[in-house]
This record gives C-alpha cells, structure tokens and sequence, in this order.
C-alpha cells in the first residue's frame, strides 16, 4: 500500500468520525458546501444543510461557501483536535479562501473531542437584531 493510500484511508476515517461529532443546533440555518483540498489526497465536499452533515470524496455539488486547504496531516491534526484552526491558519499550515465567518465557525459545528480546545457559537436577539458570536477557550 502506498502512502497515498494510507493517507487517503486514514483521512476518510477521520471524516467518518467527524461526522458523528457533528451538532445540529450550532448548525442551525445552514446550507452550506465546504471544499477541503488536501495536497495529499484529492478535493472532499463536506455539505451541511437541513441539520445533516454529508462527506463525500472527489465530489463538489454546488460551489464552496468556503475552501480550506492544507497537507492531509494538518487537516487530520486539526479535526481530530491536535491543534486549532486558528493557530494553523496563523501558522500558514492552512489556507481559508471563501466566506471567513464560516471558516471561524467550522470547529464549532462539531462536539468537541476530550482534551479539545473549546469553541461555542452562541445566538443573541436583541429587538430583532440577531448577533452570533464565537467563544473560544
């Protein structure tokens, strides 16, 4: 087996698991296509729309919200929560083209792993102006 296919497996699992994280509620309202581009492994399309979560490899059925790109094992480290969004982005190790709010927010769509940093996207309405805010820490 090469290590391209190793890798591929091993990011296809992660997604899997990913999508068993997944929350609903911090999705709510959104219809969204996100496009992860790994150098290693090809394009993947994570859909959330209707409060699921869909992956699919190879496969773009509407143009990205957001893409983000990155080396497979930057991608693994970030949603098997290793490191942060932010702090990959900061680093360069991950590019964000596309709608930044979204990409801010994507870590929060997902229950967090034990030992994760924590994010949480609170709703406010205040005399019908509605304000989302993300918390981190």
């Amino acid at each position: 087996m090469s290590i391209r296919t190793a890798r591929r497996d091993e990011v296809h699992a992660a997604h899997a698991a990913l999508i068993q994280r997944f929350d609903p509620l911090t999705a709510r309202g959104l219809d969204v296509t996100v496009l992860v581009e790994l150098s290693d492994t090809g394009p993947t399309s994570i859909e959330i729309t209707d409060g699921r979560c869909t992956i699919r490899t190879g496969v773009l059925p509407r143009s990205p919200a957001v893409t983000f790109r990155a080396e497979a094992e930057v991608w693994l480290d970030l949603i098997e929560g290793r490191i942060r969004g932010m702090d990959a982005f900061l680093a360069g190790a991950l590019k964000v083209t596309g709608d930044l709010h979204l990409a801010t927010r994507f870590e929060a769509l997902f229950r967090r792993l034990p030992k994760q940093p924590r994010f949480e996207v609170t709703h406010t309405d205040v005399r019908g102006l509605k304000i989302e805010a993300l918390v981190a820490g």
